[in-house]
This record gives structure tokens, C-alpha cells and sequence, in this order.
């Protein structure tokens, strides 16, 4: 269709359904709709069903995906998931929750919470650094074998003692006193004093003093002797 001459342009402003339209400038408008758009795009676009260019450097969000496969790394602030699968490499500062942990040796674990049971194997050795480094709050240890100092264990019942050597400092009376005679664990006393009698069943060597009374039997002794 042509218009005629006395038409001015500028005043058109709506045409019915064209079948085709072709323009060689830029088209000014405020939305274009189509089914498909062919050629290079360029300006925003607010919606769009397939994004045909990989590189999108201008998407900084998107909405919730059902699937995301990544060739290359991922680079982020953190990264959450019900489940990680396979190897992960890099430093984790923290992980809340872990399921098993495959690696056995964890130098950076320093603190643990409370555990219903502690297996180690055979000739494992605890190492603790420190002045102060103590196990706290324990009921019971038990092992064939303890080593070390054993300076601050308290309460030990002596009845448990069943072998080796006891230093009489470590005895709390090193001394017995007998009469009037102080005995000194660990040492020969030859004169006992103070003693207001002395029974025995058998007396070894020279008995000076009175003995009252004498069995009869000494008596026989005495003249069998002489």
C-alpha cells in the first residue's frame, strides 16, 4: 500500500497487523515483543528463554536451581549443601557438621565435645603439651602399666601395695617408740628400756635382771646345763 502525497508520516500513530516490516534504522520503542529474535541483541533484556551466549558476565543472581553442573571451580563466600560428594581440597575454616571423617590424621582438631568413648590402639601413646595439661573429670583409668611421676596422686590405698620397696621417708612414723626407747625404722637397737615386762616364747642370748616368775622347765635347763 502507498500512501498518497497529502499523508504526513509523523501524524500515523497505530497501523493494523502488518505481515512484515523491515527497517533500516534503529527502532524506538517501549517494549518488542516477538516469538523469536534473531541476530545480536544488545540493551537489556528483562526476560529471556534460553541464554544462547555462555559468558554472562552481567547475571549476578538467579533464582533457585534444580541442577547446576560446573566444569571448572567455584569460586564463593560459602557454599552449603545437604551432602558433599567426593574429594575436597583447600582449607576448611569450620564445618558444622561432618558425617564421617575419612582422613584419620585431623592436627587441627584441638577440641572435641563430650565423647561416650575414647578406643585407641595397641601402644598408641596420648601426648599433652603444656605445664598445666592435665585429664580432668575422669572416673576411672586403667592400664596394665602407668610411667612418670606420680607426685600429685592423692588418697592411694596402701593395702594395694603388694610389691617392691617402700623409702621409710615416705612412711608417715619412721620411728616407733618402745618403753622409753625411740626405734628408728631401718636401724639396729640394742638396749630397749622403760619396758615394765617382756613376754616371749623364746629368749635368744643373755637375759640380765630379775625374771619372775621362772617356768620350771628354765629351772631344769639351768641345772641340766651346769
Amino acid at each position: 500500500t502507498t500512501l498518497k502525497s497529502t499523508v504526513v508520516t509523523s501524524s500515523l500513530t497505530s497501523v493494523g497487523t502488518l505481515g512484515s516490516l523491515t527497517v533500516t534504522g534503529n527502532i524506538s520503542a517501549g517494549n518488542v515483543s516477538a516469538t523469536t529474535f534473531t541476530g545480536a541483541l544488545s540493551g537489556a533484556a528483562t526476560t529471556a528463554g534460553t541464554v544462547t551466549t555462555a559468558a554472562q558476565p552481567n547475571i549476578t543472581s538467579v533464582g533457585t536451581l534444580t541442577s547446576l553442573a560446573v566444569t571448572g571451580n567455584i569460586s564463593a563466600g560459602n557454599v552449603s549443601a545437604t551432602t558433599f560428594t567426593g574429594a575436597l581440597s583447600g582449607a576448611a575454616t569450620s564445618a558444622t557438621t561432618a558425617g564421617t571423617v575419612t582422613t584419620a590424621a585431623q592436627p587441627n582438631i584441638t577440641s572435641v565435645g563430650t565423647l561416650t568413648g575414647l578406643t585407641l590402639a595397641a601402644n598408641a601413646d596420648i601426648t599433652m603439651s603444656g605445664t598445666d595439661s592435665n585429664i580432668n573429670g575422669v572416673a576411672l583409668v586403667s592400664a596394665t602399666l602407668f610411667a612418670g611421676s606420680g607426685a600429685n596422686l592423692t588418697t592411694l590405698n596402701g593395702s594395694n601395695i603388694s610389691s617392691g620397696t617402700i623409702a621409710q621417708a615416705r612412711l608417715a612414723n619412721s620411728n616407733v617408740i618402745l618403753g622409753s626407747t625411740t626405734l628408728a625404722l631401718g636401724t639396729t637397737t640394742t638396749t630397749i628400756a622403760g619396758l615394765s615386762s617382756v613376754t616371749s616364747t623364746t629368749f635368744v642370748g643373755a637375759l640380765t635382771g630379775a625374771a619372775s616368775p621362772i617356768p620350771i622347765f628354765c629351772v631344769i635347763a639351768s641345772v641340766l646345763t651346769i
